[in-house]
């Protein structure tokens, strides 16, 4: 099957040749209606990375555009990720891992055993304070507080520091006991966080609570007479208000480190919750890169940030550097072409005395060498190997028309391009769009008027069959 038929281009009629069926079949699928040089519903070129390695994938080449990298075995418990593009974020503490509220003077809340009569002297003494009595109660409680607040944030980050981001489902069951393998005990470190917060909600209260008492209490003792019990009893009970004066002194020093212990186990807490609602995407993250129409590389780094003050294992690791091509490059090459580019007109004499002369055609050349110059668009990059792009391209025509004739002109090919190698080398079957000498005013055969004495001819564009080798050189 053949197709002959005109089109326009640049102003001027132009033939189209006899050309192969499937020819035209690749032009109008290929170069058809619409182009799509991106499209955002085709997958991603996925590309994955362990974030335990300390290594870097290197160079990746993107094939068609689009690529996610995939960061898998995180660890959201001790470290915030972020990946940075051109960026470098200096790693800060998130969450505070405070070593815990500095020791305070203990409260001598009770004696052990049975207590001698000096004890019970003493005891009497200061029960008859009623305000001492319940600041010593008071104190005791704020002890309980804050020896239950260092325990949970010891406890907890233990937990942390042995966290293994590999074990996703013993990491929930011990946050708050579901997903537990068979024979697990199952752990409520969510559920005891949440107790110690809401038990020490009051803390600070109480502090003023005691404070209150030992006024009230320095007051009773005031009080007293200059009797000698009397002022026995004054002198134990000035003992425990210094004492616990003492203890009020140290905690109100300590304020800061107590607020900061509380705040670690709420922001622990927070992220806990955070780890169990996400499930196993806690673990992983995704970071996407649209290469556009421009060459460029792009450098992924993995910014690990300790959650915790004092953890010094921080850190960034570059991870991968996508090589985009550029949707557009230029190459160089050769080719052949079928569209006849020597071909003259003549006028055929007489073949008998007396007869008419008529104009004739001599095609000298079907396949010519010629060189090229093309713009190449990508359309689509399978893998490393092979590629298809969509190419335009301008041949040089030395001695355009008829035989013999000298100059130069500019022809234009147009076709899809086989690509291989990175788009080194490029393989474009191609239309070939060229001016070539065309009898004009008569037809092959016509008789020639006696008023003629050289055929008419005038440069047309005529399509014909090419293929080119190209080398990108842009």
């Amino acid at each position: 099957m053949s197709f002959i038929g005109w089109i326009g281009f640049n102003g001027q009629a132009v033939r189209v040749g006899i050309l192969p069926k499937y020819l035209l079949f690749i032009f109008a699928c290929v170069l058809g209606p619409s182009v799509t040089f991106a499209d955002d519903k085709k997958p991603p070129q996925d590309v994955d990375y362990d974030s335990r390695s300390a290594q870097s994938l290197g160079d990746v080449r993107i094939f068609d555009g689009r690529a996610a990298l995939k960061v898998s075995h995180l660890n959201p418990l001790r470290y915030r990720y972020q990946i940075s593009r051109t960026v470098t974020l200096t790693p800060g503490p998130d969450i505070g891992g405070i070593a815990g509220i500095p020791p305070v003077p203990k409260v001598d809340s009770q004696q052990q055993g049975q207590p001698k009569a000096s004890d019970r002297a003493r005891n009497l003494a200061i029960a008859q304070n009623t305000s001492l009595s319940e600041a010593i109660s008071t104190a005791t409680e704020i002890q309980t507080q804050l020896d239950n607040i260092n325990n949970m944030l010891r406890d907890t980050n233990a937990f942390v520091d042995a966290s293994d981001p590999q074990n996703t489902a013993e990491v929930t069951c011990a946050l708050n006991g579901t997903n537990c393998a068979n024979g697990a005990p199952p752990g409520q470190l969510i559920t005891r966080i949440e107790t110690v917060l809401h038990d020490s909600n009051d803390l600070f209260a109480r502090i003023e609570t005691l404070r209150n008492d030992l006024v009230e209490a320095n007051s009773y003792i005031s009080g007293l007479s200059n009797s000698a019990d009397d002022q026995a009893t004054a002198t134990i009970q000035r003992a425990k208000v210094t004492e616990l004066q003492a203890f009020l002194t140290a905690v109100d020093q300590q304020k800061t480190a107590i607020q900061g212990s509380q705040k670690a186990l709420a922001q622990f807490d927070a992220v806990f919750h955070q780890v169990i609602n996400a499930g196993d995407s806690a673990y992983t993250m995704t970071e996407p890169v649209d290469c556009g129409a421009f060459s460029k590389t792009v450098k992924l780094s993995l910014i690990r940030t300790a959650r915790r003050d004092g953890d010094n294992t921080s850190g960034t690791n570059e991870m991968i550097t996508f090589d985009c091509p550029a949707l557009l490059s230029v190459s160089a090459g050769v080719g052949v072409t079928l569209l006849p580019r020597d071909r003259s007109f003549f006028i055929k004499a007489p073949t008998v005395s007396g007869g008419t002369s008529t104009f004739a055609q001599q095609n000298n050349s079907r396949v010519a060498p010629i060189p090229v110059v093309q713009v190449n668009a990508r359309l689509k990059e399978w893998n490393e190997t092979f590629g298809l792009y969509a190419s335009v391209g301008a041949v040089v025509d030395v001695g355009t028309g008829t035989a013999g004739a000298a100059g130069t002109a500019i022809d234009y090919i147009f076709g899809p391009t086989l690509a291989l190698r990175h788009a080194q080398f490029l393989i474009t079957p191609a239309l070939h769009l060229g001016k070539v000498a065309d009898l004009t005013g008569f037809k092959i055969g016509d008789t020639v008027p006696s008023t003629v004495t050289s055929p008419p001819t005038q440069l047309n564009y005529h399509a014909g069959f090419a293929i080119t080798i190209t080398y990108r050189i842009k």
